[in-house]
C-alpha cells in the first residue's frame, strides 16, 4: 500500500468517480478482495440507484480551480456557448408551442365560422322547403332566404 492515505468524507466523491460505475466494478471488486485478503470473497455487487458517483458540483469546482487562465476562458466560452445554445432550444421549444397554440385557436376559430356558415345553410334550406310547400313562389323564397332559384328547384 502506498503511504497511510485515506479517503475523506469531502474526498469521497473522488472514490466515487473512480470505483462507482458499472464500467469500473471489476475495479471495485478487486480492491474489496484486496482489502478482506481471503476472510471474504466478493464475486459480484450491484450499486444502489440513489448514490451520486462523483458528478458533484465539489469535483467540477476543484477541476475548474486546477485550470490556468488560458483553459478557463476556454472553458467559460465554451460553457456561454452551451448555455446559448440551450437558451436557443428552449426559445425554440417554446415558439414551436405557441405557433401550435396559435394555429388550434385560428383553426378552431375557422372551424366555428365554417360551422355557422353550414348551420345557417341549413336553415334557409329547412326555411325553403317549408315555403316551397305553402306554395309560395320560388323567387319570393330566394329573396328571403338567400338561396338560388336552382338550389330552391332541388329542394323536394
Amino acid at each position: 500500500m502506498i503511504g497511510e492515505r485515506i479517503i475523506e468524507g469531502k474526498a469521497s466523491f473522488g472514490f466515487k468517480r473512480i470505483f462507482g460505475t458499472e464500467a469500473n466494478k471489476d475495479l471495485l471488486i478487486s480492491l474489496l478482495n484486496e482489502l478482506f485478503q481471503g476472510r471474504k470473497l466478493i464475486e459480484d455487487l450491484y450499486y444502489n440507484k440513489n448514490e451520486h458517483v462523483g458528478d458533484t458540483e465539489e469535483f467540477a469546482i476543484a477541476a475548474y480551480i486546477k485550470l490556468n487562465k488560458e483553459e478557463r476562458d476556454m472553458y467559460n466560452a465554451s460553457l456561454k456557448n452551451k448555455w446559448d445554445a440551450e437558451s436557443i432550444r428552449q426559445t425554440a421549444i417554446l415558439e414551436k408551442e405557441q405557433a401550435r397554440t396559435r394555429g388550434l385557436e385560428e383553426g378552431r376559430e375557422e372551424g366555428r365560422q365554417e360551422g355557422l356558415k353550414e348551420g345557417e345553410h341549413q336553415k334557409a334550406v329547412a326555411i325553403a322547403r317549408d315555403m316551397k310547400k305553402e306554395g309560395i313562389a320560388v323567387e319570393q323564397i330566394a329573396k328571403f332566404t338567400k338561396l338560388t332559384v336552382k338550389e330552391i328547384d332541388e329542394l323536394r
